[in-house]
């Protein structure tokens, strides 16, 4: 008797056909089809975990496929293609007993209708959706806005799965590594790499598990440790009339020092800008107005 993949070489498609067991849903026809003439292309899912197959595999083994998978309409190749439901495909695939797959033959499916399954289905990673969001934008040339109504999510929502595709490429590949998959400590993680990279990257690198209050408190600190470094750097130091003597030179007492309360000022010498204990200074005068040099 000739072998599956034999026949399916021939694409003698009528004796391939089950059609013993051709189920009626809503108005659709599920077929059974022989895995071999099933293929995939441009699927919204591009990571499949091997143990995770296996286990799939197993399951459909003892209990049967549960749900069919959805196809195109046989093409030139005399084959169908795969629409939604790879992963299961690739789960029966494993299994040397099972020849065919449940198929839901439909022509009208788009990419945003196998997105929309597969996010209702909860079984896609957050970097999927990113990545799925950037190719459909690019392919039809159409905005964000445009995906969310297709969709039916929000804008907000929209924008936090697409502000993953902008994230630093060695970030996104480190949170992969680490299994990061909330999407709010990925966005915790993003604002972080945008404030201070090589601290988020050690964070990361350190850490053997990233939750969302670990990442909270990184962005914060990072945040605030940033804002008080440009609060330093757009302080002005203004010099005061107030002349000192320190270490036998003249030097002004800025007028914005903020150290005195702690037993420290600011001085200028030559154009320098120090630091020094108020024990060791002198104050010697007012500065002439009419003379510039200090």
């Amino acid at each position: 008797m000739a072998s599956l993949r034999d026949r399916a070489a021939n694409f003698d498609m009528t004796s391939l056909l089950d059609d013993r067991s051709v189920e009626i849903i809503d108005g659709d026809t599920i077929k059974k089809i022989p895995k071999d003439f099933l293929y995939s292309v441009d699927q919204v899912r591009t990571e499949f975990n091997d143990d995770s197959l296996l286990e799939l595999a197993e399951n459909i083994m003892e209990n049967g496929q549960q749900s069919p998978i959805i196809v195109h309409p046989v093409d030139s190749t005399n084959k169908y293609c795969i629409h939604q439901g790879e992963r299961r495909w690739r789960a029966i695939c494993l299994l040397d007993d099972i020849e065919t797959v449940d198929c839901l033959i439909r022509s009208n499916n788009t990419m945003y209708q196998q997105l929309s399954e597969n996010i209702q289905r909860e079984n896609l990673s957050p970097y999927e959706i990113a990545a799925a969001i950037s190719n459909l934008k690019k392919k039809d040339n159409i905005k964000s806005t445009d995906v969310s109504k297709k969709l039916g999510k929000s804008k907000s929502w929209t924008s936090q799965y697409e502000s993953i595709s902008k994230m630093p490429i060695e970030i996104v590949n480190l949170l992969k590594i680490k299994n990061v998959q909330d999407i709010n400590t990925i966005a915790n993680i993003r604002m972080s790499s945008k404030v201070d990279l090589e601290s988020t990257l050690s964070f990361i690198n350190k850490a053997e598990v990233i939750t969302r209050e670990a990442s909270e408190k990184l962005k914060n600190k990072l945040s605030n440790a940033n804002s008080e470094k440009k609060s330093l750097k757009e302080k002005t130091y203004k010099p005061s009339q107030i002349e000192v003597l320190y270490n036998d030179e003249i030097g002004l007492i800025m007028s914005d020092s903020d150290n005195i309360s702690v037993g420290y000022i600011d001085i200028m010498i030559k154009d320098h800008l120090q630091t020094v204990s108020v024990d060791d200074i002198k104050v010697i005068g007012y500065k002439n107005k009419l003379n510039k040099k200090v």
